[in-house]
């Protein structure tokens, strides 16, 4: 029994991010599955929105951990707050974020990213030492439409994820704080331009 509670208990770590609290990774690549498969399904597309906090080292450096830690989780609960009730939010890795949005078309995701977008950069965190610390984000988006051929679903979950991942560094270089969006992709095949939103 004690052994049984100890696995729950350890399993229940896995899926949430100590940090800020939300889902971790390997949660989201799990659920990133399966709602791929019932996007296949039910013939609906799915979004993903990869957030990158701009410059967050400097504030690590100059602040120390707990100053990065607090700015994790001032920017999870930010994006949270403009996400969908429904969608997923994730850390993904370091200073990353996924929201994952069943049913979401690519201007449903540019519409969600936009206000995240914002919503970071309204963000004055103090740290301590009475200045007040701008914050950034640069967003990536891209939509799938699964169609369920002899792509599996975890195949076409890491091609979304990858693509919305390439977006958010095309923000990166085009000078961060911005949104790109590769609009909807298709396993196996080129990439559509990115379209740049402020």
């Amino acid at each position: 029994l004690l052994s049984h509670a100890n696995r729950r208990r350890a399993r229940a770590k896995t899926l949430l991010d100590a940090v800020t609290g939300r889902k971790s990774r390997s949660y989201a690549d799990q659920r990133l599955v399966e709602e791929i498969t019932r996007a296949q399904r039910l013939k609906q597309p799915i979004t993903a929105v990869f957030v990158d906090i701009d410059q967050s080292r400097p504030i690590n450096e100059r602040y120390g951990a707990k100053a990065g830690d607090s700015l994790l989780k001032s920017v999870a609960d930010t994006v949270a707050h403009e996400a969908r009730f429904n969608d997923l939010l994730a850390r993904f890795a370091g200073d990353q974020f996924i929201i994952l949005a069943s049913g979401a078309h690519s201007r449903d995701g540019v519409t969600a990213a936009r206000r995240i977008r914002a919503a970071v950069e309204a963000l004055k965190l103090d740290f301590g030492d009475g200045l007040e610390v701008d914050v950034t984000a640069s967003v990536g988006v891209a939509t799938i439409l699964p169609e369920g051929s002899a792509a599996t679903a975890s195949e076409e979950g890491d091609y979304l994820r990858d693509e919305a991942r390439k977006s958010v560094l095309m923000a990166k270089e085009r000078g961060r704080n911005r949104v790109v969006c590769v609009g909807t992709v298709k396993l196996g095949e080129e990439t559509p331009p990115a379209e740049e939103s402020v």
